[in-house]
């Protein structure tokens, strides 16, 4: 720990800082080492907690996601677990019904299409005949 905050140390405090010629108020606040160090240090940590933070929201989406609980919760709200049924059970008769329709589209294509080669046949009989 004491080597961590070392390497900190001298990787973070600035050399030499070389004076403005016409300094304004922020160069006179940035030409003081101390604060050049406290604004590096700053914005490490700023990054590491941004960092740590971003690893967790993703842990915790995958392990939601994992769980199959992704989405039932937001916030202070959450979906009861028998809206989410109620749910599953519309969707699957759905799927069921759009199923059944596309069985039922099928068969009458079948039967029309047997309609149209049998009014072929009979049109090209009664050509043949007259």
């Amino acid at each position: 720990m004491a080597g961590l905050c070392a390497a900190l140390y001298f990787g973070l405090w600035p050399g030499h800082i070389e004076p403005s010629k016409d300094p304004g108020f922020a160069d006179n606040v940035f030409a003081s080492p101390p604060v050049v160090f406290a604004a590096r240090l700053i914005l490490l940590s700023a990054g590491v907690v941004l960092a740590v933070g971003g690893v967790f929201v993703i842990a915790s989406i995958l392990k939601l996601w994992q769980a199959g609980r992704w989405f039932t919760r937001f916030g202070p709200f959450e979906a009861a677990p028998e809206a989410i049924g109620t749910l599953a059970d519309e969707v699957a008769f759905w799927r069921a019904s759009a199923i059944e329709q596309n069985e039922a589209a099928a068969e009458l294509r079948a039967r029309l299409q047997e309609a149209d080669d049998l009014l072929d046949q009979l049109l090209g009989d009664n050509a043949g005949d007259e």
